[in-house]
C-alpha cells in the first residue's frame, strides 16, 4: 500500500486496497451511526463515510463557514486520485455522486439496487432507483 501527500496539506493519503468485499462490509457498518449535514462531534457526513469505506487518510478543510464549500473541495480533491475509474454501471464498492439541492452528497454501492450513505439523523441503505435522477457519476477504483 503506497501513500502520497494530499495536495491540500502535509496529510499523507493512504492509497486504499481495491477490495470490494472490505469497503461493502465497512460502509454496512456504519448503517445505524448518527449522520447529519453539516456535521458535527456527535455526528458524520457522506464525506466521512467515504474516508472510511475506502481507509483515506484526508484533511478536512476547515470551512466551518461554509460547509457546502468544505464538501465539494472534499469531493474534488477525493476524485483528483489518478486511480478512479468511471464506469456506466456501479459493482458494490464503488462510490456514487449525487448532485442534490444541498451539493454534493456520496453514497458507496452494496448491490442489489442499494447504497449507503449518511442519511437525515442516520446513515442508511437506499435504493439507487430512487435516487438515480441526481446521479452524477459511479466511480471504480482500478
Amino acid at each position: 500500500m503506497g501513500s502520497r501527500k494530499a495536495e491540500t496539506g502535509d496529510v499523507p493519503m493512504k492509497i486504499p486496497k481495491p477490495n470490494r468485499e472490505e469497503i461493502v462490509q465497512r460502509a454496512l457498518s456504519l448503517v445505524g451511526a448518527p449522520s447529519s449535514f453539516p456535521r458535527s462531534e456527535k455526528s458524520r457526513d457522506c464525506m466521512d463515510l467515504a474516508l472510511f469505506a475506502y481507509d483515506y487518510q484526508m484533511k478536512r478543510p476547515d470551512n466551518n463557514e461554509n460547509p457546502f464549500l468544505a464538501r465539494s473541495s472534499m469531493v474534488k480533491e477525493f476524485l483528483r486520485e489518478s486511480r478512479w475509474k468511471l464506469v456506466e454501471a456501479p459493482l458494490p464498492g464503488d462510490a456514487l455522486f449525487f448532485l442534490v439541492s444541498t451539493g454534493w452528497h456520496f453514497g458507496i454501492y452494496v448491490g442489489n439496487d442499494r447504497f449507503v450513505h449518511a442519511g437525515n439523523g442516520a446513515f442508511t441503505t437506499s435504493l439507487l432507483s430512487r435516487w438515480r435522477r441526481y446521479l452524477r457519476g459511479c466511480y471504480s477504483w482500478r
